[in-house]
């Protein structure tokens, strides 16, 4: 292996892979393309020099490296078309995309490459998520494949070969939560090795007639234990992982070699829960003279300061009237809170809001109504509850009475469940 300013190059031994051929005058070309594109000749001073016989280089990470430098430059000149590589036109900046490159990398037959890359950032699902749907690895936005998709060379055409996938962390070394497929383990598509972090899949027929190959992965998140804490979580950033497809080949005796020259990376995932967010408040509606019990539904994880940052207030225009909620309650994602009472308030509607602020953000805001008539339907209410309570308070001076009382409150409340 070598090492040319942070690109890693392969250099397998004197006997040739099958299916590989001398690809420096591609390398050369692809690299010379995709600078001719960023304009970024100056800032990476790779490849031009290196010839070996059956170099490999990680494609990916260059287009990567190159389109980081050119994002990072102040210094640009005006982008050019690609003659060499059917004309590519990239009018602007913004519209160079990793189709763009990949078309690059389409003119190259032997050359195995990412089409479709992850998103970089999702979220995860643990074996109990995973038993109830499925959720495989997605692509980004707009991207042209739903799921991870890689080409398929011509060259690969005749042989017998499957990509092995791995989870790695960002150090290159196993990731220790596993990857997994809704085909069974001993399937003629898709196989699962030993180690959890790894799946394979068989490259058929109908996958090198297409020229590309889609993988539906799932990610499952492991729960903690003793190997895996919060401090080796925080230590390996285990937060953050990639997957790596490898080539294997079947060999003249049967056996199946590793094909250095086609081991590519995806880019780097990240985990993400999505923002804190309010889902929903209910009810919103409730007397005037009473307080009313209102709750608030969150997603996303519950902020650590979201004791000091977290605040509710109440406006009510008609009566040019505001107040802050002193007292909320936390059950989990959910906040509970009392909307306030208007003692000397006598009319028979008010329209209020809620708004819900972190760090000084209005981050939502619900109409609320004060209604009037609940007022005296809670008393109603509260009437028929006092007179069971009297009823029973009865029983030491009048048995009999309090017992005729009690039966027909029985059966009232009887009466009521049935109805319901």
């Amino acid at each position: 292996m070598a090492n040319l300013n942070g690109f890693t190059f392969s250099i397998p031994d004197n006997n040739p892979l099958p299916g590989t051929s001398n690809i420096d005058h591609s390398l050369n070309k692809i690299c010379d393309g995709l600078n001719d594109i960023f304009n970024t000749q100056s800032s990476l001073p790779i490849v031009s020099n290196f010839n070996s016989e059956n170099a490999s280089i990680n494609y990916n990470a260059l287009a990567d490296q190159i389109r980081s430098d050119y994002q990072q430059s102040t210094t640009l000149g005006p982008i050019r078309s690609i003659s060499d590589f059917n004309g590519i036109q990239v009018p602007n900046r913004e519209q160079v995309t990793y189709q763009q490159i990949n078309q690059v990398l389409n003119t190259k037959p032997d050359v195995f490459y990412i089409i479709s890359q992850p998103r970089d950032s999702f979220r995860p699902r643990t074996e109990k998520e995973r038993a109830n749907s499925s959720h495989f690895i997605r692509c980004r936005e707009g991207d042209k494949y739903e799921y991870l998709t890689t080409n398929i060379p011509q060259t690969w055409n005749g042989q017998n070969s499957y990509i092995e996938v791995s989870l790695l962390d960002i150090c290159n070394n196993p990731h220790p939560y596993a990857i997994e497929n809704r085909e069974p383990h001993e399937s003629s598509v898709v196989f699962k090795p030993k180690e959890s972090n790894k799946l394979c899949f068989r490259v058929t027929n109908d996958d090198v007639a297409k020229g590309f190959k889609n993988y539906k992965i799932e990610f499952i998140k492991s729960k903690q234990d003793d190997q895996i804490t919060k401090e080796v979580i925080k230590d390996r950033q285990l937060n953050k992982s990639k997957l790596r497809f490898t080539r294997y080949y079947q060999t003249t005796d049967g056996s199946y070699e590793r094909d250095e020259s086609s081991v590519i990376d995806t880019i780097v995932m990240t985990e993400e829960y999505g923002k804190f967010r309010v889902e929903d408040v209910f009810p919103l509606h409730g007397p005037v003279h009473s307080h009313q019990k209102v709750c608030i539904e969150t997603k996303g994880p519950v902020p650590n300061d979201c004791k000091n940052n977290f605040h509710i207030y109440i406006i009510i225009n008609d009566i040019n009237g505001s107040c802050k909620i002193e007292e909320i309650k936390k059950n989990g994602n959910n906040f509970t809170f009392k909307m306030p009472v208007l003692p000397n308030v006598h009319m028979n509607r008010l329209e209020a809001k809620i708004n819900i602020e972190y760090k000084q953000n209005l981050i939502y805001q619900a109409n609320y109504l004060y209604i009037s008539s609940l007022d005296r339907e809670l008393s109603v209410k509260t009437s028929i509850e006092s007179d069971d309570r009297i009823a029973v308070n009865f029983s030491s001076s009048d048995a009999s009475t309090t017992a005729s009382i009690m039966a027909s409150n029985s059966e009232n409340r009887s009466g009521k469940r049935k109805k319901m």
